[in-house]
């Protein structure tokens, strides 16, 4: 991996960020450097970001496992979840210093609730309670205050969130059988019911492609992959390469990817990768180190779209695959523990793994924490 490089400005040590050289009269960005070290060329400096393991961060307040996990502008958020008994209104905060909030701020209890955001809120919604499946969703601000959207078009469990531009949409899930309806929230919290899914599902994948497009993929019995663009119409593109249920996506550059769960009416786990750009334009690069479900994924930046945990067919497992803007796979170190069934998702330029389940009587409160630099 390439070393620091550093300038002395005013007597202070500075970090290279960004390179340029003149070439014809233009500035031209040098991606990377090299020095002659015994006639051999040796990386000295790369512009490109670099990713590793920072290590942990303070615990969760409760050990917990299918939270959910967002962020706003100051916050990365995980909320609700199970601990080892019934449900949690729990929310942990944490801020891009990777300090935890204090304080009491709480969501409606409930288990398997998702997480998107849109302007200053973080946004939960669906899940389980005593009752079964539910409809809200709670917002969180950049103050951490906790309000009330208007409810989901239709109460489900098994849903998928992914935020683009001006919308965050929520879709699919299950409520006594799949759903297919979709429903948007704009920046002022102002609900919409777009076109529904073309098929409906449960355990669905969704992931964006910067402001253009939110992409809902597989679920369940399906590969259909549904394209919702800036203003909500949907179109239905390239499917996936089988039915795949319980994959995860996450956005990196210019694409979504998704990846793990099972595949196939034998529902065998994979570790099918597969990429979307922003054309829509389908690719399917290295796949997953393990194949695996009930895994989690989030993206650091853009930079780098990170696949967390899961179970496979030996037991839970404690593996990371991360994928940069070219879809190349990288293995990071691993997370402190074994777990699935996490929450993920990034501030600044952390992306943080929380929660989870260590074995079937034994769950997790430990956030790991992964860096860019």
């Amino acid at each position: 991996m390439a070393k620091g490089m550093y300038i002395g400005v005013s007597s202070k040590a500075h970090k290279v960020k960004k390179m340029y050289i003149g070439v014809g009269g233009v500035a031209r960005k040098v991606k990377k450097a090299y020095i002659g070290v015994n006639n051999v060329a040796r990386l000295c400096w790369s512009g490109e970001y670099q990713l590793s393991r920072y290590g942990t961060t303070t615990a969760l307040t409760q050990q917990r496992y299918r939270l959910g996990a967002a962020s706003n502008a100051n916050y990365a958020i995980f909320a609700g979840g199970s601990p080892s008994s019934g449900y949690s209104s729990t929310v942990d905060a944490y801020n891009s210093s990777l300090t935890k909030a204090s304080g009491s701020t709480t969501v409606r209890e409930r288990y398997g609730l998702v997480g998107a955001n849109i302007g200053d809120y973080a946004l939960f919604a669906g899940g389980t309670n005593s009752n079964g499946a539910v409809a809200y969703v709670d917002t969180i601000n950049l103050s951490l205050t906790r309000s009330g959207a208007t409810n989901l078009a239709y109460a489900v469990t098994e849903l998928a969130g992914a935020s683009m531009g001006n919308y965050a949409l929520f879709g699919g899930g299950f409520n006594s059988s799949a759903r297919a309806y979709v429903t948007a929230y704009n920046a002022s919290l102002t609900k919409s019911e777009p076109t529904v899914l073309s098929a409906a599902r449960r355990r669905l994948g969704a992931a964006n492609i910067g402001t253009q497009y939110v992409l809902f993929a597989g679920g369940a019995g399906s590969s259909v992959v549904d394209a919702y663009n800036s203003s909500l119409t949907r179109s239905t593109i390239t499917a996936l390469s089988d039915v795949f249920d319980g994959l995860k996506g996450a956005s990196v550059g210019d694409y979504a990817l998704f990846a793990g769960g099972s595949k196939g009416q034998t529902q065998q786990l994979t570790t099918v990768a597969t990429a979307y750009n922003s054309s829509l334009t389908q690719s399917t690069p290295t796949g997953l180190s393990e194949a695996r479900s009930d895994l989690v994924a989030t993206n650091i930046m853009g930079q780098f779209a990170l696949f967390g945990g899961g179970t496979t067919s030996g037991g839970r497992v404690k593996t990371v695959d991360a994928y940069n803007t070219s879809l190349t796979r990288s293995i990071p170190e691993e997370l402190y523990q074994v777990r699935s069934y996490m929450g993920a998702t990034s501030i600044g330029k952390y992306g943080l793994f929380a929660g989870g389940m260590v074995t079937i009587t034994s769950l997790s409160n430990v956030v790991d924490v992964y860096q860019i630099t």
